[in-house]
């Protein structure tokens, strides 16, 4: 990535243009998967996909609950 950087330095087109921190972005990726690290993140997104899914359940079982109070309390009048 350090190399990159230095074409870069020398000629900003030298990895395509523009030269934003999107492309900047990118070739640090690329530089990453050459390397092996597919994606360094997987742990965390894994684990945030799980409590969402725990999460989303809850939120229905109360939606759930709020509903059926609702035709309840409609239902006694």
């Amino acid at each position: 990535y350090a190399k990159i950087l230095e074409d870069l330095k020398k000629d900003p087109a030298s990895h395509g243009n523009p030269l934003d921190i999107l492309l900047l972005c990118r070739l640090r990726e690329q530089v990453l998967k050459e390397l092996g690290f597919r994606d360094i993140f997987k742990k965390v997104k894994v684990s945030l996909s799980e409590q969402s899914v725990v999460l989303c359940a809850e939120t229905i079982k109360l939606k759930c609950r709020k509903i059926v109070c609702v035709y309840l309390i409609i239902g006694l009048k």
